[in-house]
């Protein structure tokens, strides 16, 4: 193997690593709902996902949780910044708003929510790296 192909090797791996594991940009998106619901806790979210998944759960209990804040909406495709990656043991990711009545906020969100931010600079270095050859 070339010198010039396992350093791109290399580059390509040091980028995606970085790229998954720092802080990146995301949008919160429902995909048929112009809104999203994120809750202001890890525990709030956890049982919100169980009552999606199991649908054990009344109605009126999560609907009492938006006057107390404890779960608000925001809009699909509010960006995001989810810090330390989404390798988690928790369906729940923290993320900090960025845009929107929220913005500047802290909240927990439904990892099935969060879709990459394509236009943001750590998957652009990821994905250009990736697909580079070596033109010789």
């Amino acid at each position: 193997m070339k010198i010039s192909s396992l350093f791109l090797l290399l580059a390509s791996f040091l980028l995606l690593s970085l790229s998954c594991t720092q802080e990146a940009n995301y949008t919160v998106t429902a995909a048929h709902d112009s809104r999203v619901l994120v809750a202001q806790d890890k525990e709030t979210m956890e049982h919100l996902i169980e009552c999606a998944v199991t649908r054990e759960c009344k109605p009126w209990s999560v609907m009492e949780l938006l006057p107390s804040r404890k779960a608000f909406f925001v809009e699909s495709g509010t960006r995001v910044a989810a810090a330390g990656g989404l390798f988690t043991f928790s369906d729940a990711i923290k993320v900090h708003i960025l845009e929107g009545e929220h913005s500047g906020e802290d909240a927990w969100v439904y990892d099935r929510m969060l879709y990459q931010d394509i236009s943001s600079v750590p998957y652009q270095l990821a994905f250009a790296s990736t697909y580079q050859t070596d033109g010789r």
